[in-house]
Formats: structure tokens, sequence, C-alpha cells
């Protein structure tokens, strides 16, 4: 399981960054994750509220442990 991460930055003040965390995810294949991941900078860098505002400097795929299953079998 993988979750889509951008490392996101204003332009206005470069030294101000943040982690842009998914949260449709987590996905079950790298494959996936880079597809959300491009899908989440094409809409920053595109977004007329945000294209002028932010850029990404970079961007990954974390590999996450497979808590939701582990919390179903727990009855939660």
């Amino acid at each position: 399981m993988f979750k889509a991460v951008l490392f996101v930055c204003f332009m206005a003040t470069p030294d101000k960054c943040f982690n842009a965390v998914d949260v449709r995810g987590p996905y079950e294949d790298m494959r996936q994750c880079r597809n959300r991941v491009f899908e989440m900078k094409t809409d920053i860098t595109t977004n007329p509220k945000t294209k002028k505002l932010l850029f990404v400097v970079s961007t990954r795929c974390d590999k996450v442990k497979e808590e939701r299953h582990h919390a179903q079998s727990q009855g939660v």
C-alpha cells in the first residue's frame, strides 16, 4: 500500500512549505500512487486558485502499513 505526498511551497515565501498528503488513498500499487501524484500535481499547477500561489517542489509515494484491513478485522 502506498500514499501520495507532494512537497509544496508558497511562491511569495518559498521558505514556507508543507506536505500535501492525499486523502483518497492508500493505493494498492506504486503505479496507482504515481497516477494520483500526477493528478494532484496537475490540480495544483492548473487550478486558478493555486497555480499562482503554490509550486510543487517534489513528489513521492510512501509505503504504508495496511492498517485499514487490521481495523476492520478488529470490528472498528
